[in-house]
């Protein structure tokens, strides 16, 4: 091969080399190629009809199962605030339970002289009752103290299970909020009660607003009337009256069973000197009973005066945990508001009025 056949060889190799290069880095002195308006070495990528599409706003419409926690204590209104009193009341007073039971009694009975014959002999009549009841019944103070812990526990400690369902509307979407079990816990234990238990319906409060902003929703305040008196006679002798006395059916029958009314009716027809054994026990026995109805008539008047009435609006993170772009969770709920009775108004204590949610 001649020189020449060499000189142009190389040359169609170094050209064809070149133009291999160019397809990708381009050669020294090569014009780069522009697309429209793009700039010399503009990288940028214009998009394609292959890119995906952004992600569907989440969907709150549905129906959710909500479990709700309050402290209803703090922010009760006195009127019915002071009902839990007559707990204390049972124990707070020298002689108590005598002087407790023996109010009663006074109040009960139809005869001035039966009425005035006690009042008469007040307060020695109250201590020597109370050392009857002691001598035949050691733990009824402590007794009648569980009873109010107990009491005072199922007040703080109460919840409620109710659904929200959201629904669709032209400005956006409404709540309906439907309130169905009332819950409380005594000792870290749980107990639950249906509104039905109570000879009610559920509560069916519609066209709430809501609000959803992606994370969160909210719910507007709103109205939830509660049978809270009838809740708490129902707690007093459906639960606690049974943790005390496993036999006993009734706060009356509680009490009855703490206190032998035979021994105590000999014992102060002999201390006392006049009337019959079977005297003074048809006394123990109405005193008894009368203050076990003087409780139960207290509670049951909260519903018959005036209902108990959560204003509450509430707030919570939403939730998407099986990525089908609808809420499935509500988390870190809080309830605000207030405790309305006849009028009377209290503030719902923040941040430990709490619910969480679960679509159904």
């Amino acid at each position: 091969m001649n020189a020449s056949t060499i000189t142009m060889t190389d040359k169609l190799l170094g050209a064809s080399l070149c133009g291999l290069m160019a397809l990708s880095i381009g050669c020294a002195g090569d014009i780069p190629v522009t697309d429209g308006d793009d700039e010399p070495g503009d990288s940028s990528d214009p998009g394609g009809p292959d890119d995906p599409d952004p992600p569907a706003p989440l969907d709150a419409t549905g129906l959710y199962r909500l479990d709700s926690r309050f402290d209803v204590v703090s922010g009760m209104p006195g009127a019915v605030g002071e009902v839990s009193n007559t707990f204390i009341d049972m124990t707070d007073d020298p002689y108590d339970p005598a002087t407790w039971v023996l109010d009663r009694l006074v109040a009960e009975v139809d005869s001035g002289f039966v009425r005035g014959a006690i009042e008469a002999g007040r307060p020695v009549i109250d201590g020597l009752l109370l050392d009857l009841m002691l001598d035949h019944a050691p733990q009824i103070v402590s007794d009648l103290i569980q009873l109010g812990d107990h009491f005072g526990q199922v007040s703080r400690r109460f919840g409620t299970r109710s659904t929200l369902e959201i629904v669709p509307d032209p400005d956006g979407a409404t709540a309906i909020h439907v309130v169905s079990t009332y819950r409380f816990r005594i000792d870290g234990a749980d107990h639950e009660f249906d509104i039905a238990e109570l000879g009610g319906e559920p509560p069916v409060v519609a066209g709430i607003g809501f609000g959803f902003d992606g994370q969160r929703i909210t719910v507007d305040e709103h109205a939830v009337p509660l049978r809270y008196g009838g809740f708490l006679a129902l707690a007093l002798e459906d639960v606690i009256v049974p943790l005390i006395d496993p036999s006993a059916t009734s706060l009356a029958e509680m009490l009855n069973n703490l206190v032998d009314c035979t021994a105590v009716g000999a014992e102060l027809s002999h201390e006392i000197g006049f009337g019959s054994a079977s005297f003074y026990e048809g006394l123990c026995e109405i005193g008894l009973d009368a203050g076990a109805r003087f409780v139960i008539d207290q509670l049951i008047s909260i519903d018959e005066k005036a209902a108990v009435t959560l204003q509450i609006a509430g707030e919570a993170r939403a939730g998407d945990q099986d990525g089908d772009r609808r809420i499935d969770r509500l988390t870190g709920g809080t309830w605000t508001g207030v405790i309305d009775y006849a009028g009377s108004r209290g503030d719902l204590p923040a941040e430990v009025n709490t619910f969480t949610g679960q679509r159904m």
